[in-house]
């Protein structure tokens, strides 16, 4: 990865961090996190009377005749599933940035570059200040 793409994943990293900080502040005043959902969640209630909370987005399904919310390692997978999505969307823009940082560094003329110094010239200049 070149430097400068490095650079901003670094700065962009920091950003991130950095607008967390006022939220985890706020909720340190409203008492621990632990005491509060950390999600949107829904009741239901089926005709039977059994009563669930889960998260809004998971579905109720009827699996052999009985109401109820999906299993845990499927609902999980789904938000793995959706979570991977959304890394691979991602790196795909991060990489085009990455291209485009590429190609405007190319393109940008080097100001005062100094091609390198040969071995013999760097001798020289010890020679002369060792003397």
């Amino acid at each position: 990865m070149p430097v400068m793409a490095r650079r901003i994943l670094v700065l962009l990293a920091g950003l991130a961090w950095a607008a967390a900080l006022p939220a985890r502040a706020e909720e340190k005043k409203d008492g621990p996190s632990y005491a509060k959902p950390n999600f949107k969640y829904k009741t239901v209630t089926t005709p039977e009377g059994l009563t669930f909370r889960t998260p809004e987005d998971m579905p109720i399904e009827t699996r052999d005749g009985i109401l109820a919310p999906i299993p845990f390692d499927e609902y999980v997978y789904g938000k793995f599933s959706q979570l991977y999505a959304r890394l691979d969307r991602l790196e795909s823009k991060l990489d085009t940035i990455e291209n485009l940082l590429t190609q405007i560094a190319a393109a940008a003329p080097s100001a005062k570059a100094k091609p390198p110094a040969s071995e013999s010239q760097e001798q020289d200049k010890s020679a002369v200040l060792i003397r």
